[in-house]
């Protein structure tokens, strides 16, 4: 069997983000098309972590840009391993909503998720790019860093 190379696997995850930005888009400048033909619920600002979690959107941001930083420090060190490839999606799904939190006051959600949030695709990017790389670090019994 053919294995996916990191090319393919990089460019899925620059297409994911180019449609994201685009549904952000859209959420900010038209938010009736996308309540009515794309989720069936308003998109908002979300100014809070992950699921709504209430921590102020100043100390998040700041937060969140340090340890986007010390992610690309990580990944520019092992960016050789094959692992590295999602890093790198991860970090470009991060980069995504941080641009949302400095531009916008907080990230652009637009998928209802089973009632309890609402959250965007890069949201999906990150949430499964963390769980394969747990797994990942757990089969290969290495350490992270």
């Amino acid at each position: 069997m053919r294995q996916i190379g990191t090319k393919t696997i990089g460019g899925f995850f620059v297409m994911c983000i180019a449609i994201d930005r685009l549904f952000k888009f859209i959420a900010r400048t038209s938010p009736e098309i996308s309540e009515r033909f794309w989720f069936g619920e308003a998109p908002k600002i979300n100014t809070e972590a992950a699921l709504s979690v209430p921590i102020g959107s100043l100390y998040l941001t700041v937060f969140l840009v340090g340890v986007w930083v010390i992610l690309v420090f990580w990944w520019i060190k092992n960016k050789q391993a094959r692992w590295a490839i999602v890093l790198f999606g991860i970090l470009l799904a991060a980069a995504s909503n941080v641009w949302d939190r400095i531009f916008y006051g907080g990230v652009v959600d637009y998928l209802p998720f089973m009632g309890i949030s609402i959250m965007n695709i890069s949201d999906i990017v990150i949430s499964l790019g963390a769980i394969v790389l747990v797994v990942v670090f757990w089969r290969n019994n290495r350490e992270v860093i």
